[in-house]
């Protein structure tokens, strides 16, 4: 938390002994926390640490990339004589696989700061299902 708070606002710990930081605005400054923050990674736990250092942009971009490059690898085997040309793989994915875990989610687990300034984890459908 303080690398994201130096990070994100310039602001120092040790503000909070010296006078310069306030508990409250300590806690208006992590409510505030982006959601993609090192923070908010390290309390979704394990299942997500491989995305630490990804932001969301990335990942939307990331999945961008994966769906172009699948819908081209899909339009060329509907198209291509296969007579004439060997069979191709599937693109592989630019995004970092997770770790399998026991259940998988349908929807992607997004960690939000803004509820009672707490870390929860909440489950939200990226695709707005």
């Amino acid at each position: 938390m303080e690398a994201d708070l130096h990070r994100i606002y310039g602001v120092d710990l040790v503000g909070l002994w010296s006078g310069q930081l306030t508990l409250r605005k300590l806690r208006v400054l992590i409510e505030q926390l982006p959601p993609d923050c090192a923070t908010a990674y390290a309390l979704a736990g394990a299942e997500l640490g491989q995305l630490s250092g990804w932001r969301l942009t990335d990942l939307l971009l990331g999945r961008l990339a994966d769906e172009l490059a699948l819908y081209r690898w899909q339009w060329e085997a509907a198209h291509i004589d296969p007579k004439k040309t060997r069979h191709r793989a599937q693109p592989p994915s630019v995004l970092p696989e997770l770790e399998p875990s026991s259940s998988q989610p349908d929807s992607i687990p997004v960690v939000s700061p803004h509820r009672l300034g707490d870390f929860v984890s909440e489950q939200e459908d990226p695709r707005g299902y």
